[in-house]
């Protein structure tokens, strides 16, 4: 498939809830993802060290991708979920600025916040959510189904006999085939490069990974697959209640946890690389290639199970990989951002990147992340439901904005400020630091963007609405 454009193509992939110190290239003592690995020491390959998401959920987090701005700029996901707004129509998104470039663009998403919904589809040509039930019998479904046999006993459910362990595989497997077929199509085009993005969700809790790959992965829980399955989900159907009871797992419970969110990691971690290697196989022309964590996930610190309530750097400190792209030497050990990286890919090929917030790492150096959340008064109170007792003074009821280098952690809200001396993010040294709270407090007002959305918009044509099939989604996701 020869290709004759001079600008590469643009491959971007979100891995929900990924945390960096649970993959290969963030040191972690299980080899999660050796196809990022893999990538990152390839002779183009670059893995960025400091990488921090600037939400706690994907909403926010996504937006921020896709419009190259901070929270309190787009609005999307500042609020609780009844309450998402969706993208303002005033805001450009990056397919949009792509195709003025002259790119085709494409994205799935198998997560319900980026689609119409939030209006997160904006600007892509062709666009797929979640796969249903004609997807599967379809003949891309049928193609999909024969792949997932193929790798039945290495990451398929093997020979069980429960028909619903093998449907937990296939969306996976639908949504890589469709990243394939749009990959042959895009690259027929010998005079239009591509923007493909694309969410993949199957991280997320309730986890359901392969069991033949999840079997690799039990470490020291004493169960079978099919139990550590059923532990976690026990415990991740349940999150509020196990917040407000401070989180206290036992070590059977944390060793299920541990073993089906790293069995998960592992599998998006396959399809990547297998995308990876086939794009390089069947595209002539040169193509960039991203994966990023959206944002991370807790397992009880700060007393918090999922991605709710703070901004620990497990719930922020995702990784980064990127192929064919030049970056400045520098920027692989300092702190970047999502938007640091898509802005300096668009504007690499000539796209408008004036609403962009971030930073060009071919040139600039970011010294502090800033990350934000909105006010969560409501989950705090769903908190004091399960336990009068809980302890809720330790989280910022409103708004938080914070900044971290690679030494601080700087948190403030209209309830408290927060220092930390990091790594350790229990101890508030504010009082012993008052300079270094005080220089940080400075930096936040610096970093802080002019441009926010209207708090008090409650247009109905600026929320989302909620079908019953989206509702039920979410609520399979925890969100409802």
């Amino acid at each position: 498939m020869p290709q004759t454009q001079s600008r590469p193509n643009i491959i971007w992939i979100s891995l929900e809830s990924v945390r960096a110190d649970h993959t290969s290239v963030g040191g972690y003592h299980r080899d999660t993802t050796p196809n990022l690995r893999r990538i990152a020491d390839m002779r183009d390959g670059r893995t960025f060290d400091n990488c921090f998401s600037h939400a706690r959920w994907t909403p926010a987090v996504s937006t921020s991708i896709l419009t190259g701005t901070y929270l309190t700029t787009h609005g999307v996901g500042h609020a609780n979920t009844r309450d998402v707004r969706r993208l303002p129509d005033d805001m450009s998104t990056v397919p949009e600025l792509l195709a003025e470039e002259g790119y085709s663009t494409a994205g799935f998403s198998t997560n319900p916040w980026i689609s119409d919904v939030t209006g997160l589809d904006r600007g892509f040509q062709r666009f797929k959510a979640s796969p249903n039930k004609d997807d599967f019998l379809s003949p891309r479904g049928v193609r999909a189904g024969f792949k997932y046999l193929r790798e039945l006993t290495t990451f398929g459910a093997g020979f069980e006999t429960e028909p619903i362990y093998h449907g937990q595989c296939l969306p996976p497997y639908y949504q890589y085939q469709v990243l394939e077929d749009w990959v042959d199509d895009l690259s027929a085009d010998e005079e239009k490069p591509y923007f493909l993005y694309t969410h993949m969700n199957s991280s997320h809790h309730p986890y359901n990974p392969p069991l033949s790959l999840l079997e690799e992965f039990l470490g020291e829980f004493e169960g079978t697959p099919k139990e550590a399955i059923e532990v976690a989900k026990n415990l991740t159907n349940n999150i509020w209640e196990n917040v407000a009871e401070g989180c206290d797992f036992t070590d059977q419970e944390r060793a299920a946890l541990m073993a089906v969110y790293d069995a998960e990691i592992a599998f998006s971690d396959h399809l990547v690389g297998k995308l990876f290697d086939y794009v390089r196989e069947n595209t002539d022309g040169k193509t960039v290639f991203v994966v990023t964590g959206d944002h991370g996930e807790l397992f009880g610190e700060q007393g918090v199970l999922g991605h709710n309530l703070t901004l620990h750097d497990g719930l922020t400190q995702v990784p980064m990989v990127t192929h064919g792209v030049n970056f400045s030497e520098s920027a692989t050990e300092n702190i970047v951002q999502h938007i640091d990286v898509m802005q300096t890919l668009v504007g690499a090929v000539g796209g408008d990147t004036s609403q962009f917030q971030g930073y060009d790492l071919t040139r600039d150096v970011r010294e502090y992340a800033l990350m934000q959340r909105g006010p969560r008064m409501d989950d705090l109170d769903t908190v004091l439901e399960f336990n009068p007792d809980c302890d809720i003074g330790q989280y910022h009821a409103g708004a938080i904005d914070c900044i971290r280098s690679l030494e601080w952690k700087y948190m403030r809200s209209d309830d408290r400020t927060d220092l930390f001396d990091l790594p350790d993010e229990e101890t508030n040294v504010a009082d012993d630091y008052p300079e270094v709270a005080a220089e940080m407090d400075a930096k936040l007002d610096e970093m802080l963007p002019t441009k926010r959305f209207d708090d008090d918009d409650r247009e109905a044509a600026n929320q989302v609405e909620l079908s019953s099939q989206m509702e039920d989604h979410l609520a399979d996701l925890g969100y409802l």
